[in-house]
């Protein structure tokens, strides 16, 4: 599905949150049942995968060594529903390491969980580091036994002092996504300001509790304090 808009949020001291669809918190390894069933996805039945729940929390907050710090949270549930989709189970990871400002890689883990319930878990020590470029390096693991009906989780945080761009947050990709979702709390010194850009024209509505509410389709994205 591809929408646009286009929209800036500014804030200092605030947080902000940008979602699409509603649905309750997913936790690492806690896969609900109707997740594994999921033989095919209604809204796009030949998709070969689905993003079940993706989510980012960026957490920006003073420091004594660097005046601030990003602390980045990042969480990504997958149904595989062919196997076309398996190099989904390659789990890959980018952080920035250019001489002095390299970020810092708190932790990593991933999982997979086949359709009977039976998992495979993988720590940060069972991932391997490849240069990808100058700035760039990739953590790269693959996880066993991936079939078609599994559910793959990856969950990392990154600690980092760049300050001048936030890593960018892709509301859409590949594959269909059912919850995206992006939070910033902002409790540094510096203001941003945060676009969002997409395809087509959506329409905004106000709510009662101050959020706004940007709507295409069957496609809803909240947007506000909270």
């Amino acid at each position: 599905m591809k929408i646009k808009a286009l929209f800036t949020l500014s804030f200092l001291g605030l947080f902000v949150a940008i979602s699409i669809s509603a649905q309750s918190e997913a936790r690492f390894g806690q896969i609900p049942p109707e997740a594994l069933a999921m033989e095919v996805f209604p809204d796009d039945s030949s998709a070969a995968a689905v993003v079940l729940h993706a989510k980012a929390d960026y957490q920006i907050f003073p420091s004594a060594m660097y005046g601030s710090e990003l602390e980045m949270q990042v969480y990504e549930r997958i149904k595989i529903l062919k196997e076309s989709a398996f190099d989904k189970a390659d789990l890959r990871v980018y952080r920035y390491t250019y001489k002095e400002r390299s970020d810092h890689l708190v932790s990593l883990k991933g999982r997979i969980t086949l359709p009977n319930g039976q998992f495979y878990e993988i720590s940060k020590a069972d991932f391997f580091e490849e240069e990808y470029n100058e700035y760039y390096t990739i953590h790269k693991a693959s996880l066993p036994n991936v079939e078609v009906g599994a559910v793959i989780e990856l969950e990392y945080e990154i600690l980092s002092h760049r300050m001048f761009r936030l890593p960018a947050w892709y509301f859409q990709g590949q594959y269909p996504v059912v919850h995206s979702e992006l939070s910033i709390d902002n409790q540094s010194t510096y203001s941003y300001t945060t676009l969002l850009e997409t395809g087509t024209e959506m329409s905004m509505y106000e709510l009662d509790d101050g959020r706004k509410l940007y709507k295409l389709g069957n496609m809803e994205l909240f947007a506000g304090d909270g």
